[in-house]
């Protein structure tokens, strides 16, 4: 490989990309696919993946390409790739740490999860500590975006009061950028800050109800806990955005520490019983359960009394055979049955006729929701993408990042079997060896990712309905239409 290339292809990438040179960018794919395949785990492959990712995207906006088009099986490819090689690079930060474009990459993987209608995800990524960050466009980007965001998403949140913090939060990013407006070198956000009305409008609210705003930290001192276990309990869903509370998609503060979401208000026929609201809780309370069952297998102390008398045999891999896994096991597979619990709720809403098995996955989504247009069920369609396994598909032209072996290992719980081994063995031959194995750590890693996941997904469900909703009653603006509350459990 030329050494000239390898010290300046980031500058060749940025010209490629300044100028639109399809043909120039084309180039510079190959050339870096071809470094990549070289550099094995280099540290420059961060880099490398980082350059690809905007090379892709640029030739995504140069062909106008359309997330939403997945309805007619045209899809975003070049999208898809750029979003499958910031992953790379992020999760090549993550593993490794210590790089300096680790805001740039956070940033660019944020704005294309915004691209594929994935705000609540967006959001996660677009959430760092600003002052860290050390001469970056990401300083300015990550924020504007995440309050922009915020400003959309707070017009489907039931509560008022969470939507009025949603819209507080936008504020308070959107003034810190203004009161650096002079420090601040990306010359678009720098326009946007300056002439965008939805900007003055904010900051002019922001200014009128500031002293009036009660703190997250103020709010939560004020809870009062029966005992530690559960302070505890709700302490870690809430540090690893568990709680199916708005709230907690801006703070991680025990004030998010409640599932306050809930199923919005919607539209039936007189005399029709609340039962897509009960499915709902149904959804919501297996989530809340599989949870607190993920909690206990992760952190909680079993009798001793348990473990003993079973006679089990070992295959000196050191193989956990414990209580705690078992738990983390139940509630990883309880996560994909919510899954498809959250499909069926929306077939049955959007009243789609179908004899085909209801699943989570895009091919099921895609046939039954094609002709009904929500940017929440584009989320949730993109969203079921990194949770497929395409061991046995052809032509994948879709996502598939690392996320696919969720699946895989959904699969193996429910019909193979998981071992659950640190170290391995190879005092004899494994020809008998059907299982799939993975560490403890590795099942606690992908536990945790599957649930954020559900909880996205959950989210994703509850704003597609919303945002139906309001397009009836713009729909039926001049008639009247009856209400009635629905009863509470208890």
């Amino acid at each position: 490989m030329d050494t000239d290339f390898l010290k300046n292809f980031p500058r060749e990438c940025d010209y490629a990309i300044s100028t639109k040179n399809i043909e120039g960018i084309d180039v510079l794919i190959e050339k870096l696919k071809e470094l990549e395949s070289r550099l094995d785990r280099n540290p420059l492959l961060t880099q490398v993946w980082y350059c690809i990712s905007n090379l892709y995207s640029t030739r995504a906006a140069i062909y106008n390409e359309d997330v939403k088009l997945w309805r007619n099986e045209k899809f975003p490819t070049n999208a898809v790739q750029s979003l499958n090689y910031i992953r790379r690079a992020f999760n090549e930060y993550i593993q490794n740490g210590n790089n300096n474009m680790c805001f740039e990459i956070q940033t660019n993987l944020a704005n294309l999860y915004h691209g594929f209608c994935r705000d609540i995800e967006a959001n996660y990524f677009w959430t760092f500590n600003y002052d860290n960050v050390i001469y970056s466009d990401s300083i300015f980007v990550a924020p504007f975006n995440k309050a922009k965001t915020l400003m959309e998403l707070k017009d489907y949140l039931n509560d008022k009061k969470e939507a009025g913090y949603y819209a507080y939060e936008a504020y308070k990013l959107v003034k810190s950028l203004t009161e650096n407006k002079n420090n601040i070198f990306h010359e678009g956000i720098k326009s946007e800050i300056s002439n965008s009305v939805w900007v003055n409008a904010l900051l002019n609210w922001g200014k009128n109800i500031e002293e009036t705003v009660i703190s997250f930290e103020e709010m939560a001192k004020q809870i009062k806990y029966k005992t530690k276990e559960e302070k505890l309990y709700r302490t870690w869903s809430a540090e690893n955005n568990l709680f199916l509370n708005p709230l907690n998609d801006i703070t991680k503060e025990l004030i998010s520490a409640q599932d306050t979401l809930e199923f919005p208000n919607y539209i039936v026929k007189i005399g029709e019983g609340p039962f897509l609201s009960v499915a709902f809780s149904d959804i919501k309370n297996r989530f809340c359960k599989a949870r607190y069952i993920a909690y206990c297998g992760l952190f909680k102390q079993y009798p001793e009394w348990l473990e003993e008398g079973l006679f089990l045999t070992s295959c000196l891999d050191y193989n956990d055979f414990s209580t705690n896994i078992e738990m983390v096991k139940t509630a990883y597979k309880l996560c994909f049955g919510i899954l498809d619990s959250i499909i069926l709720l929306l077939k049955k809403y959007f009243e789609i006729e179908s004899k085909s098995k209801t699943e989570f996955k895009p091919t099921w989504i895609q046939t039954h929701f094609q002709n009904i247009h929500n940017p929440f069920i584009d989320g949730l369609f993109w969203l079921s993408c990194d949770l497929t396994d395409i061991s046995n598909i052809k032509n994948w032209q879709i996502p598939n990042p690392d996320a696919n072996i969720l699946r895989k290992l959904r699969n193996n719980l429910e019909h193979n079997w998981v071992r659950i081994a640190d170290y391995k063995n190879s005092i004899w031959l494994g020809s008998h060896d059907y299982a799939f194995v993975l560490s403890k750590e590795q099942l606690e890693t992908a536990t945790l990712e599957v649930f954020r996941y559900t909880r996205t997904a959950i989210m994703y469900l509850i704003f597609a309905i919303t945002y139906n909703e309001k397009q009836k009653k713009q729909n039926l603006q001049d008639e009247i239409i009856p209400s009635m509350e629905v009863p509470y459990y208890s």
